[in-house]
């Protein structure tokens, strides 16, 4: 079972705390929150995945809703009132994005300190996360409704703050698209604002790679937090027989549906699982992203695959959620160990290489069971496949336009290059 997202649990079942992170030591110092799992236009049509769920945080907020970490702007709702509150208004959209957003820092926070207690002398993981829980920005500041009339969302750092703002605008069919009520688009900007905190120099980069490398980490938020959601990864794994390279049905690997859709796009708005190579497009950040995502998703594929048939003894939902774990484990143990102020893709390979090593003697023992996975294989595989691994001056990019932006929808080409992106602004 993951550590870092509560269990949860729809609207009418009862409540009750898995999986805490270790911030209380009772129930009673906790908060049940609600969000949407995920955006609406998916589970609308999904009788296994409900509009709203619960999950219990070991934490109590604040009435905003805030805490020292984080604080929605634009707004108030009290604590006291947010069973009343009804989806898809103003009052929920404030709950649910900062639900989400609690939910992913938490995660990776988790990770974080998982990783310092298994490796203690590990000098840049202790920087790292003394770092993030010194805030040095301040308390993120989280809009849902931020930007009017823009189809957009970002995380931004300057000026003495930082901020999460999501866009809402109207389509072409009429209907008001809200970002900030796609969990996917919350925790994809979480994860900018939690990347920025354990390696804020890959922010200020003008390494195309390393700029790609902040959104594939973002899309990768947004994966971890659909597999770590109990509720999320009991429904994939009915919904694809426990194939993650099913295409129908497959709400992990489709980000940001309803969003994708208002785009004109095929069904969302980027895809974890794809083929994609870097010679197949242009060096741009959204296609490499997607790539560098591609790879990753696939090797976490194959070690879930592996899993199933070599740990009998568990269940699939329980060995989905742990082999996320794992593999998100390792991807930021070399994320923040990896050397230089602007990464390569190849340079963040070749340290996940070495981080493997390092885990196969000596894993978190929650998820050490796994180690006896092939990950190397797995990850030396798909970022060979994907070229993810390949050095820069041996990449040849295609002249062509990339397949995501086809002719119907070059209109939003410049919206693709922007969307739920990350800024540093100077101070």
């Amino acid at each position: 079972m993951s550590s870092q997202i509560q269990k949860n649990l729809p609207e009418q079942r009862t409540n009750k705390p898995i999986n805490a992170t270790a911030s209380a030591t009772s129930e009673e110092e906790g908060t049940v929150l609600r969000f949407y799992p995920q955006d609406i236009s998916v589970t609308r049509n999904q009788p296994l995945l409900e509009m709203i769920e619960k999950c219990y945080v070991p934490q109590v907020f604040k009435d905003g809703p805030q805490d020292a970490e984080m604080s929605i702007v634009g707004g108030k709702i009290k604590m006291s009132q947010i069973d009343k509150l009804i989806p898809r208004t103003p009052g929920f959209d404030m709950l649910h994005t900062f639900t989400a957003a609690k939910l992913t820092a938490n995660m990776w926070r988790d990770t974080v300190n998982a990783l310092r207690k298994t490796f203690p002398d590990d000098k840049k993981l202790s920087k790292a996360a003394e770092y993030w829980n010194k805030m040095p920005s301040g308390t993120l500041q989280i809009s849902p409704y931020g930007l009017e009339d823009e189809k957009n969302s970002y995380y931004s750092r300057g000026n003495g703050s930082i901020e999460l703002k999501f866009g809402y605008f109207t389509d072409d069919k009429g209907d008001t698209i809200y970002t900030c009520q796609s969990s996917d688009i919350v925790a994809h900007e979480t994860g900018h604002y939690v990347l920025d905190h354990l390696r804020p120099e890959f922010n200020d980069s003008r390494n195309v790679q390393t700029g790609s490398l902040h959104q594939a980490f973002g899309d990768i938020s947004a994966l971890s937090f659909v597999f770590a959601d109990d509720a999320m990864a009991r429904a994939l794994i009915n919904l694809t027989l426990g194939n993650l390279h099913a295409s129908a049905n497959n709400f992990a690997s489709n980000l940001a549906e309803e969003f994708g859709i208002s785009l004109g796009m095929p069904g969302y708005l980027r895809k974890a699982d794809n083929d994609y190579k870097i010679s197949q497009g242009e060096e741009e950040g959204p296609f490499l992203s997607e790539v560098f995502t591609g790879a990753y998703y696939d090797a976490l594929a194959s070690a879930f695959k592996e899993a199933t048939a070599e740990f009998t003894e568990y269940n699939s939902v329980t060995l989905l959620q742990a082999v996320s774990e794992y593999a998100r484990t390792l991807l930021l143990h070399a994320i923040v160990t990896v050397e230089g102020h602007s990464p390569d893709f190849v340079d963040i390979a070749n340290r996940l290489f070495e981080v493997i090593d390092l885990h196969s003697q000596n894993a978190p023992a929650k998820i050490a069971y796994l180690q006896k996975l092939k990950w190397k294989t797995y990850f030396q595989t798909e970022f060979e496949r994907h070229e993810v691994s390949k050095p820069v001056n041996q990449l040849r990019y295609a002249a062509k336009k990339w397949d995501m932006v086809a002719e119907q929808v070059k209109p939003e080409k410049e919206i693709l290059t922007m969307v739920c992106g990350a800024r540093t602004l100077q101070n």
